[in-house]
């Protein structure tokens, strides 16, 4: 036997031991008899020692957590917690480095880097979180940044109170990826106050290729955007009410009127059903 032939005989020995190994069976939770899959390899080890879900890997952590915060004393606490916020100091300064270097390429490379990753990201949003862990994400963001309401929704909410229209809505209260100004889930409304440059009032903005220097994107692309927000309220089958700024202003009456005919209407069907 020539070496290229025991050099085949070789590679095919390894690809028959690869598959083996990546062999997939099932085993039974030892605390929850939940399935979990594992490699054909690990069989015997987890026929030894039992094998336990992520689910249960994770209150066992947590509450092994909470039982050492419990026993620590102040002075643990704070070198536990300065640990922490070194890590994430050094993290950080990684991904600026990162970025730095991602910065320097050319502007072609550049561009292309950002839209994969946009592209990328946008992926992963529609797919892989679920609605819980977007909110979160959302509130964190929002408390990170210091978002505040803007002084045009928070007018329009004090008209409401004023008019005894508010009770049972909910400000900025994230919702399936998104943050609707006012929310109530009990008469499943939405009332959304948009902004005349921020949302493209049609009474102000024609062309819709044109660019909006305060919001860094076209006409078009806004109101793009706007459909997809809508899309997820209607979705899930929540009457959505817009009121433009300068409707608020010039025509207040009317904005009132309508939103305290969405709620008689979905009060009197409530009745009915």
């Amino acid at each position: 036997m020539d070496a290229e032939e025991r050099k085949a005989r070789a590679r095919e020995y390894a690809r028959k031991r690869l598959e083996k190994l990546n062999y997939v069976v099932e085993m039974k939770c030892l605390l929850c008899d939940n399935i979990v899959q594992i490699k054909k390899y690990a069989e015997a080890f987890y026929k030894r020692k039992g094998i336990r879900c992520k689910e249960c890997l994770s209150k066992i952590s947590s509450n092994t957590l909470k039982k050492l915060r419990a026993s620590q004393t102040v002075e643990e606490k704070s070198k536990a917690a300065k640990s922490a916020r070194s890590k994430v100091k050094n993290s950080s300064e990684a991904v600026k480095k990162q970025w730095e270097t991602i910065k320097s390429l050319p502007v072609e490379q550049y561009e292309e880097f950002i839209k994969l990753r946009s592209e990328r990201m946008k992926k992963v949003w529609k797919e892989v979180y679920s609605d819980s862990q977007k909110n979160k994400i959302i509130n964190a963001l929002v408390s990170a940044n210091n978002c505040g309401r803007s002084k045009i929704s928070e007018k329009f909410k004090q008209e409401l109170i004023k008019h005894n229209l508010y009770e049972g809505f909910f400000s900025e209260e994230p919702f399936h990826g998104f943050i609707p100004d006012e929310i109530n889930h009990e008469l499943k409304i939405i009332i959304e106050v948009y902004g005349d440059v921020y949302h493209c009032n049609p009474k102000h903005f024609k062309d819709e290729s044109e660019y909006v220097p305060a919001i860094q994107r076209t006409v078009l692309e806004q109101r793009q955007r706007d459909k997809i927000r809508l899309a997820t309220f209607y979705k899930h089958e929540y009457t959505t009410i817009i009121v433009w700024e300068n409707d608020i202003y010039h025509d207040l009456e009317n904005q009132i009127k309508r939103i305290k005919d969405a709620i008689d209407e979905k009060r009197n069907l409530r009745r009915i059903l």
